[in-house]
């Protein structure tokens, strides 16, 4: 609305303007011929005098007049050409007044959009990675040492590249509103020895808005866990202590504002996912998942603590009609201690948690659920607009109690702890370095641990 009166004035100011222009051609006739008047008075008052002063000089001064004259002339065309050219510019103003078309609004976003029969926002990152060290690390180069690769290895990928669109859909009724989105990387292949990566959903769904509360529908990340670390090793320690991955889910969201005083948010999340894994396919139901936060001052610190859970059933054998519970309970935590200073984690335990990245790479071992525990935390440091450093950590304990003879696959406990710096070069371009360690107590293998290093290039786009 601002903008509409803002556009309604200049129009106004450009037709006064316009009005103005048109009568100049008029005013400058008149003011041209009474100039010309008053100069040919005066000169004819100098010719009066200077013959009735000094006769003998009458030659001279006549002359020196009829040169005046003569100046004032010329003087007189000269106003009447700029006369010409500004009724020319009056004209020119008309017919652009005339011919402009109506004023578009401006686009909401910086970024440019793409229009098809709703506007596109493309987004992503161009993320190049020299990745080293002394152990081969399994699942995706990504998670744990493998005890039996004890030699070093070196890899450069620019696999976790990404793009994405946000798509802006109809309205629906007077307040709501349709989005949606579509995700890809390039980590398809999930070998590394190839040149060339295979691109990989990530994220697709549509989310139905209104001020309060939504319905998203697709696939996105799992709602019940929903913190990541800020590493820059894709792994984002899952398996050592981060659960929670992306599935296809159909939940509802609900917001409550102004509680306790006036300051608090309350968040409500419910719904369903699908793991993907072959178990809970196999049972023919969904997993029911769900999500609490609150966001609140406590002693003038912002603090978010949030509360997840997740439940179902998998059938885990082709050979009995045994179920098995899938269950997970997750805590989460974050606190802004300071604009330079905050800290953020999870702790979760459950069983059967493998598709979600939680109780290592096996959920179950000889019909049997692999029940697990672990947690992660994070201290962010950002002493300044274009430099930040990252600290944390995290394990997955398995409980041994829930093993059987030991699958090679299975550990007692894997743990991770990290550091990275990022700093910004320009805007949208970030290098960082990252040190990661890593050192797993394996069921049924050798102990093994790594020392695992990252340089990073991102460009954000």
């Amino acid at each position: 609305m601002v903008r509409v009166v803002s556009i309604a004035k200049r129009r106004d100011g450009c037709m006064r303007k316009v009005r103005f222009f048109s009568r100049l051609p008029q005013m400058g006739f008149v003011v041209v011929s009474t100039l010309t008047c008053l100069m040919h008075s005066l000169a004819f008052a100098e010719f009066a005098a200077a013959t009735s002063v000094a006769p003998e000089s009458t030659g001279a001064d006549l002359q020196m007049l009829i040169q005046k004259i003569d100046k004032l002339e010329k003087e007189n065309q000269s106003l009447k050409s700029e006369i010409e050219g500004i009724r020319a510019e009056v004209q020119q103003i008309k017919s652009a007044s005339a011919a402009a078309p109506a004023p578009q609004p401006a686009a909401s976003s910086d970024k440019p959009v793409m229009t098809a029969s709703a506007p596109i926002e493309m987004y992503g990152y161009i993320k190049v990675d020299a990745i080293g060290g002394d152990h081969q690390i399994g699942e995706l180069t990504l998670s744990a040492p493998i005890s039996t690769k004890d030699e070093g290895n070196f890899n450069l990928t620019a696999k976790e590249s990404r793009i994405g669109f946000n798509i802006k859909g109809p309205a629906i009724g007077e307040k709501g509103s349709l989005v949606g989105k579509i995700e890809a990387d390039f980590w398809g292949n999930t070998t590394d020895a190839t040149t060339t990566p295979a691109l990989r959903f990530r994220q697709a769904y549509l989310d139905l808005k209104y001020p309060n509360w939504d319905i998203l529908a697709g696939q996105t990340w799992d709602f019940f866990a929903p913190y990541n670390p800020s590493t820059l090793n894709f792994g984002v320690l899952w398996r050592a202590g981060n659960i929670g991955d992306r599935h296809p889910q159909i939940r509802w969201t609900g917001n409550m504002y102004n509680l306790l005083g006036g300051a608090g948010k309350f968040t409500q999340q419910l719904g369903i996912l699908d793991s993907k894994a072959a178990e809970q396919v196999n049972f023919g139901a969904p997993l029911f998942g769900s999500y609490s936060a609150l966001e609140q001052k406590i002693f003038g610190k912002v603090t978010t603590i949030g509360i997840g859970g997740l439940i179902g059933k998998s059938d885990a054998s082709t050979t009995n009609t045994d179920n098995l519970t899938v269950w997970g309970a997750v805590l989460t935590g974050k606190v802004k201690l300071s604009d330079v200073f905050s800290i953020m984690g999870e702790a979760f335990q459950g069983q059967d948690l493998y598709a979600f990245r939680g109780g290592s790479p096996a959920g179950v071992d000889h019909d049997k659920a692999v029940r697990s525990q672990g947690g992660w935390a994070q201290l962010n440091i950002k002493p300044g607009d274009k430099i930040q450093y990252n600290i944390g950590g995290g394990i997955d304990d398995v409980y041994t109690d829930s093993l059987t003879t030991g699958a090679s696959a299975v550990w007692d406990y894997n743990a991770s702890g990290f550091a990275n710096v990022r700093y910004d070069l320009a805007k949208n371009l970030q290098i960082g370095l990252e040190y990661q360690y890593f050192m797993t107590n394996y069921g049924n293998q050798d102990d093994s641990d790594a020392n695992r290093f990252q340089a990073s290039c991102i460009y954000n786009f």
